[in-house]
């Protein structure tokens, strides 16, 4: 699982350059990362190449403090609160303002992000088109809160995603990326209304999930559609799924997982990892599982596939475990079963495969099998001489649901 050598190269320059590096974001092609004299690493996750850039813009301003990437796009906030957004290979400048306090952006299109300010505001900030972009043009800002505690985006298509954080409430925003209004009927989130919300601009739908009483730690599945939330809030992590069923898009909490006190938390699919201090550990069943120990973490940052972790300036990787092999480490079949059952359509097919198992050493697993909607496998891989119980155990269940009408 765990893979140094993906970042041999890049490491070697970091220290080859005597760079400190100060913080990255990753996606599923790329990492960059900044340095504490704001030279910027541009990392191909494929290639494993890296490039040294030396942006002009970002070589006369103040110490970067925040970075966020979107294809060949990065958007910075300085310590001197200028915020910029440029194109990585050309150093083009597409936006540059000065926002007071600001603190902490991130992309939600190639011309939309989010922008978190010391002073709890969080404003949505679209550039104008890079066509006819003048310097220094301010773009259009939303101030969607005044007392936002913090807040996390989605790189989702099609609509824009973030979910925000008040003293009470955790809320899901939803944000137009394409100039379509999210309440007109041509919109296919029109479908939200009820039960989400419009505030009083036309491109945004909110709704809440979650109450709170303290400042909660937010996550959103790194996935281009129908992303998982997690919130962490009181050493409980709820896990929330996103559904577009006959045309209707809804979001709705699938499990809650008590953990304890993590620093931060990844979630990708229904995997749930957290973070303590110089621990990674991955939720498995009602239990955590450490995956690294011992290493002093600066930060985490993950894609789809892997975590990437900044450790005494050096990075380190490693691969995100799926499903199955989180399952296939567990040695209770019933327990394996039972994972299988919570989360069936991503793992009924698993499942299917240790109720044959299990069928064939002659265990009982009937109700698990119901519970899959898997009897055929059952019959197919009971032993003969066993299969006359199961086949009277589906002629009462027919019988009681005869009874029943």
């Amino acid at each position: 699982m765990d893979n140094d050598d993906r970042f041999n190269q890049v490491n070697t320059l970091i220290r080859k350059e005597g760079m400190t590096i100060k913080g990255y974001c990753v996606n599923d092609k790329r990492m960059i990362c900044f340095s504490d004299n704001n030279r910027i690493i541009y990392y191909n996750i494929d290639t494993q190449e890296s490039i040294i850039h030396t942006p002009p813009p970002l070589m006369k301003s103040a110490p970067i403090i925040s970075i966020d990437c979107y294809e060949d796009l990065i958007l910075t906030i300085s310590s001197d609160f200028t915020v910029l957004v440029i194109e990585i290979e050309t150093y083009r400048v597409f936006y540059r303002q000065v926002i007071s306090g600001a603190t902490k952006g991130y992309f939600l299109s190639a011309r939309i992000f989010t922008l978190y300010s010391n002073d709890k505001t969080l404003r949505v900030i679209e550039y104008p088109d890079t066509s006819i972009l003048g310097f220094g043009q301010r773009g259009h800002v939303d101030v969607l809160s005044n007392s936002c505690l913090t807040h996390v985006t989605a790189k989702t298509k099609e609509v824009g995603q973030f979910m925000l954080a008040t003293s009470k409430s955790v809320f899901l925003w939803l944000c137009d990326l394409n100039d379509e209004k999210m309440n007109r009927n041509e919109s296919k989130y029109q479908s939200c209304i009820p039960p989400f919300t419009c505030p009083p601009t036309e491109y945004y739908l909110y709704k809440k999930i979650q109450s709170i009483s303290s400042t909660p730690i937010l996550q959103i599945e790194k996935k281009e559609t129908l992303a998982h939330h997690c919130i962490l809030h009181n050493n409980t992590i709820s896990l929330y799924e996103e559904r577009f069923d006959e045309g209707k898009f809804s979001i709705e909490i699938i499990k809650e997982i008590k953990v304890k006190s993590p620093i931060s938390i990844i979630c990708c699919d229904t995997i749930i990892l957290t973070q303590y201090n110089n621990q990674i550990k991955v939720n498995q069943g009602n239990r955590e599982k450490e995956i690294i120990n011992n290493t002093p973490i600066e930060e985490i940052q993950n894609n789809e596939k892997m975590i990437v972790i900044l450790t005494m300036n050096r990075f380190k990787s490693i691969d995100i475990p799926t499903e199955e092999e989180m399952i296939d480490e567990i040695e209770n079949e019933e327990e394996q079963i039972k994972i299988c059952i919570e989360r069936k359509g991503t793992m009924k097919r698993k499942g299917k495969e240790i109720i044959s198992k299990m069928a064939k050493e002659g265990k009982d697993c009937w109700e698990y099998a119901k519970e899959l909607e898997c009897v055929d496998t059952l019959i197919e891989s009971t032993p003969d001489e066993q299969k006359e119980i199961i086949m009277n155990k589906i002629i009462s269940e027919i019988n009681e649901k005869g009874k029943l009408k």
